[in-house]
């Protein structure tokens, strides 16, 4: 399988820097190693940008919202459902346990009920 990008005539190289960088920001620069020379896995890099100090934030947004709604629209891989992007999944979780609620494993419920009635609470657990 050929690196991030294909070939190098078509920029496999910059697919590869751009996990080279990845690696450094949540690795190195945090003395945790790089690559195979990591000392502790998973490693993360958490990055504040104040959007206002490169331009206008609502142009920004409307650019943000126009570049993701044609990554959505971006007919998918053969045999793929759909293009993701990072953060779409979990926004789309958010909608639907906004509007259903949190589901919790039965287990879970089994034990809430338990506790809530060692200690005598009222409980809506059915």
């Amino acid at each position: 399988m050929l690196p991030l990008g294909g070939t190098r005539e078509i920029g496999s190289h910059k697919g590869y820097s751009l996990a080279v960088m990845i690696e450094i920001l949540c690795s190195v620069l945090g003395n945790e190693g790089g690559g195979p020379f990591r000392r502790r896995t998973p490693a993360h890099h958490f990055v504040a940008y104040q959007v206002s100090a490169f331009g206008d934030v609502a142009t920004f947004k409307r650019d943000m919202d126009d570049y993701l709604r044609a990554l959505k629209n971006t007919p998918p891989a053969p045999g793929q459902e759909r293009v993701m992007y990072a953060g779409l999944p979990e926004y789309e979780e958010e909608i639907e346990r906004r509007e259903k609620g949190i589901p919790y494993h039965p287990e879970v419920i089994d034990w809430f009920r338990g506790i809530m009635g060692e200690l005598e609470l009222p409980h809506a657990f059915g």
